[in-house]
């Protein structure tokens, strides 16, 4: 068994109602790292944005592009392995996710 991140807090959910149909949906944020972004090191010691997209993909993730965030992070908007929808950060020099929220749709 792996120790805890200990850069993970507990985020409570966040509940809202969408329409007058019984679905809801749900917001769980899930912070891996600190918010000042996801590397320091050069843009010349980045994987490329090709590479990052791939490493995703194998990951589960689908999703139509990889984009810059924070200057210091790759950023990707679409769904996971569970189909759940998903705004993924990435630390642009290793690809180690670090932080994401994920939208779960119920009925």
């Amino acid at each position: 068994m792996h120790a805890q991140n200990k850069a993970e807090t507990s985020v409570p959910q966040v509940q809202k109602s969408v329409g007058s149909n019984s679905k809801q949906v749900v917001t769980i944020p899930k912070i891996l790292a600190n918010d000042k972004g996801c590397t320091t090191l050069k843009k010349s010691e980045w994987l490329s944005q090709e590479e990052m997209a791939l490493l995703a993909k194998h990951r589960g993730y689908q999703f139509e592009k990889v984009k810059i965030s924070y200057e210091s992070c790759y950023e990707i908007y679409g769904s996971n392995r569970d189909g759940d929808l998903v705004e993924a950060y990435f630390d642009p020099s290793n690809a180690k996710l670090t932080r994401q929220n994920i939208v779960k749709i119920k009925q």
